[in-house]
């Protein structure tokens, strides 16, 4: 009776009240009445431990609401009846005896679905990566440590997909039947667009990386103890989703710093020497090192010639001024190139 005594004071504990559960599905499922006489002295017995059992807890809930008769006093005749129903021949029992047992609440951490037995498998180990070209023209890359379900025939009926890891899911559009990702609790559905899903076991939340298109995320399935609401995502916008709380944070993941391009006269990291070497060679040495058109008079040039070096650290506008002061040459730059004249 301990089992009954630590649940009507609701002090029992998870594992005893499993202990509870289990005990009453087993007499539930006994197929005979627990006492084959009302009167006999295991029924008197057993009636008279449960009377004492509520009556104990009666006297308890006196003591802690003394202003609570009015309620006590049900409850006493709620006993009172109960015991007379027991002592005429048990049918309380009997009629539960019949009927499945609730089973306690349990929280249960949200889970993606089964794939079905029709399924293609497709998995991935530490340090590979895999592109899957799916049947409906979709494509998915599966990263590493991931795996991939999908049914077959794939897109005759729907287009189901069952993920464990990290996915990268181009969508080929499709009205008719959405594209939807099951992973770890949740699921995410397009029509047509690319978005990435990071979904591991045993991570309690899910990311889901919108590239391009529109998606909705879902909790599967939806459960009353942690509801979340639907996500829809726009391009840029990635959201974490926790399973064992129910909510879900929409953010834009951090913009990476575009470097502006360098402009052709500050380009460096070339270099090079020359011991009276044509000018022509000179130039045409500098139009590959430092990627840039250079348009000149060969003819104009074709008696001068050129010592020294260039250190990487230079940059061009430097490396052309040094030599255009050197044999008084014009030096005019355009968006495409530079001129360079002999002055007259």
């Amino acid at each position: 009776m301990y089992l009954l005594d630590r649940y009507l004071e609701q002090t029992a504990t998870e594992e005893e009240l499993q202990e509870y559960a289990d005990w009453y599905r087993k007499a539930g499922s006994a197929g005979p009445n627990l006492f084959d006489h009302a009167h006999s002295p295991a029924a008197q017995e057993y009636t008279g431990s449960l009377f004492a059992s509520i009556s104990t807890h009666i006297d308890a809930a006196e003591q802690r609401q003394a202003k609570g008769r009015q309620r006590v006093l049900y409850f006493r005749w709620a006993a009172a009846a109960a015991v007379i129903v027991l002592a005429g021949s048990l049918a309380l029992y009997n009629g539960l005896r019949t009927k499945p047992a609730p089973a306690p609440f349990i929280a249960v951490k949200p889970s993606s679905p089964a794939p079905p037995a029709n399924t293609i498998r497709i998995a991935t180990q530490a340090t590979e990566k895999r592109r899957i070209d799916l049947p409906d023209g979709s494509v998915a890359e599966l990263f590493e440590n991931s795996e991939l379900n999908y049914e077959a025939p794939f897109g005759s009926h729907s287009r189901h997909i069952y993920l464990k890891g990290k996915g990268y899911f181009t969508v080929v559009k499709d009205g008719a039947r959405p594209f939807t990702v099951y992973s770890e609790g949740f699921s995410t559905t397009a029509l047509g667009t690319s978005f990435t899903i990071t979904a591991y076991p045993g991570k309690n939340a899910v990311q889901v990386l919108l590239h391009s298109g529109k998606v909705v995320v879902k909790q599967w399935p939806h459960h009353d103890a942690a509801p979340m609401q639907d996500v829809y995502l726009l391009p840029g916008q990635q959201a974490t989703c926790h399973s064992s709380t129910g909510l879900a944070t929409v953010r834009l993941p951090a913009e990476v710093k575009r470097k502006r391009p360098v402009p052709p006269g500050s380009r460096t990291g070339f270099a090079a020497a020359f011991d009276q070497a044509p000018v022509t060679a000179v130039l045409d040495t500098i139009e590959k090192g430092y990627s840039v058109h250079l348009r000149y008079d060969k003819m104009e040039m074709a008696d001068m010639v050129f010592s020294g070096r260039i250190r990487e650290t230079d940059s061009l506008s430097q490396v052309l001024y040094r030599i255009s002061a050197l044999y008084n040459l014009t030096i005019q730059p355009t968006v495409k190139e530079y001129i360079i004249r002999k002055n007259h």
